[in-house]
């Protein structure tokens, strides 16, 4: 099958896989292209500006449309947040033991970006009040989306120290 690409992703125990016609798959690893100025279809790079907004403002009504029904979360902690109901648990927790969050994702680097799937590694900062004192924290971490009922979804996401 040399017209295909065979891609598959393992996020917890739950894994997906997919075949890709190779016109419509994007190089990985291309840090010199320029995914901003794609066409609006290819509107991955406005999800990571919108979860980025969304999960600023600590309320899940925000968050919750960005996320798949199906999606897996790993915190920098190693917990698994498998479905979106176990994601909203986890993030609500974090939203009321962190006030006044400001939460930045920064050096984004795509691994791939198709017409339905993208992939891409980033960096992630926070700032905030835990009990009234200042706290901060950072990480990397790796997402996957999938374009799903016409707008991009996170299906996975694992974050991990800068270490």
């Amino acid at each position: 099958m040399q017209d295909k690409a065979y891609v598959q992703w393992v996020l917890g125990h739950q894994s997906a896989v997919r075949w890709f016609d190779l016109p419509s798959i994007a190089v990985f690893h291309e840090p010199d292209r320029d995914f901003e100025n794609e066409d609006a279809d290819m509107s991955a790079t406005n999800f990571i500006k919108d979860y980025e907004a969304a999960l600023g403002t600590q309320n899940w009504a925000t968050v919750a449309p960005l996320i798949s029904d199906h999606a897996s979360v790993i915190f920098s902690d190693g917990s698994l947040h498998m479905g979106k109901e176990a994601i909203k648990a986890a993030y609500e927790r974090n939203f009321s033991i962190i006030k006044s969050e400001e939460y930045r994702i920064e050096n984004v680097r795509w691994l791939m970006k198709a017409a339905g799937s993208a992939a891409y590694m980033f960096e992630f900062y926070w700032t905030g009040l835990i009990d009234g004192q200042e706290a901060s924290g950072s990480g990397r971490g790796t997402a996957v989306l999938a374009h799903e009922a016409g707008r991009w979804v996170l299906i996975g996401e694992q974050l991990g120290s800068m270490r």
